[in-house]
């Protein structure tokens, strides 16, 4: 009798396990609608996003982290509606603003409404089209939600489904001989031995996310790698060693290579702001062997030897002709040797909103129309570049 009770506590053990496992399981394939649903909004998508969080609420209703994405998503949303509003009302088109209005309000319209009332306090003070301008600058200096709430809610999420994660996760075999073998590889640097264990690795287990990102992380110390050795051997003036590296490099991890050559571009501008003309073209003519392909390093070269007679002048030619590559170049070579010039400043940020509006980086357009507006808060042509850029994320949010 004993026995028996003892081996009927075993079972109810393992039954009451087994009910907590194939409930996490359940639960985590519901909340990878919410992953998605993240997924898709850092990647602009805002009503895939939405429609992610709304599918699991239905299921979830009372799921405070859910809420506040949807919140989140919802504001986002209502602020494109309201941003594009305000443009069509700085240009006198406040009947076809309305619409905006509208649909800003069905989104969110507790936010629609604080931002009506700042719009009221604004025209106490300015005309209309003045008011509406400065709105849209509040707008994209302090958007809502703020970089911070997304953050936190990002980590929210992550947290919950690392929590998840540990509760039904079995480590597959041969993973702790894999990150032995690798820690031993990677004292030696060698790259490529490690990159063909973890390609084999991840053929049988290609699911395992931590393998992932160790390889994404081994190619990456790879590309820094073959990056440093590269730029020592074109300094020694031994180009083709050079040239192999820096393929190596691109090869292994090429959005890393890319950033890293924008980064060093930045830091070769220090010279030109210090009028170290020499030092910089000494790191541009390296930079230009890393990544011959890249027309911004032979561009900042070349005008470091054009004569600054009608500098100016030439530029902004370039920039109403539509060359907007050079014209932000030329802005920018003037805007570093003459700091307090707010005309290249402020032509330097409108060619580059332009120049990154056609590359789609959303993230640049918006830091330098920010800019800009602070140069010239009533800067029409800012105004009609917001407004391209509106139109490209309401087609992203739709797509």
């Amino acid at each position: 009798m004993k026995n028996l009770r003892s081996s009927s506590r075993v079972y109810s053990t393992i039954a009451i396990t087994l009910i907590i496992l194939f409930s996490a399981v359940e639960h985590s394939f519901a909340l990878r609608r919410l992953r998605e649903g993240m997924d898709f909004y850092m990647r602009d998508r805002y009503l895939s996003s939405q429609k992610k969080v709304n599918s699991y609420l239905a299921d979830n209703p009372e799921d405070g982290l859910a809420l506040d994405m949807l919140d989140m998503i919802d504001k986002t949303i209502c602020s494109i509606y309201l941003k594009k509003a305000f443009s069509l009302i700085s240009k006198e088109l406040d009947s076809s603003a309305i619409g905006e209005l509208e649909k800003a309000s069905r989104c969110h319209s507790e936010y629609t409404n604080k931002i009506e009332k700042v719009f009221s306090l604004y025209l106490n003070e300015h005309p209309k089209e003045k008011a509406a301008n400065r709105l849209i600058f509040k707008l994209l200096k302090s958007p809502e939600p703020s970089d911070q709430t997304i953050y936190e809610i990002g980590g929210r999420l992550r947290k919950r489904l690392a929590d998840l994660n540990a509760k039904v996760r079995t480590e597959p075999p041969g993973l702790k001989r894999l990150r032995n073998k690798i820690n031993k590889l990677k004292k030696k640097k060698k790259w490529n031995e490690m990159v063909e264990l973890i390609t084999e690795y991840l053929l049988n287990n290609p699911k395992d996310i931590d393998v992932k990102v160790m390889l994404t992380e081994i190619n990456r110390l790879a590309a820094e790698d073959f990056y440093n050795k590269a730029v020592y051997y074109f300094e020694k003036a031994k180009i083709e060693y050079g040239k192999e590296k820096a393929e190596l490099s691109k090869k292994y991890d090429s959005l890393w290579f890319n950033e890293k050559i924008s980064s060093d571009i930045e830091e070769t501008k220090t010279y030109i702001t210090m009028k170290k003309d020499e030092e910089a073209k000494a790191s541009l003519k390296v930079l230009n062997y890393l990544d011959p392909e890249n027309q911004e390093t032979l561009l900042y070269l070349n005008l470091l030897e054009v004569d600054e007679t009608e500098f100016y002048d030439r530029s902004l030619d370039l920039y109403k002709t539509g060359k907007i590559l050079e014209a932000a170049a030329r802005f920018d070579l003037l805007r570093l040797r003459e700091p307090d010039n707010d005309n290249a400043q402020l032509y330097y940020n409108l060619a580059s909103a332009r120049k990154f509006i056609k590359k789609l980086k959303l993230d640049k357009v918006k830091e330098h129309l920010i800019k800009a507006l602070e140069i010239s808060p009533d800067e029409k042509e800012a105004i009609e570049i917001f407004s391209r850029l509106q139109e490209i994320l309401q087609i992203l949010s739709k797509s």
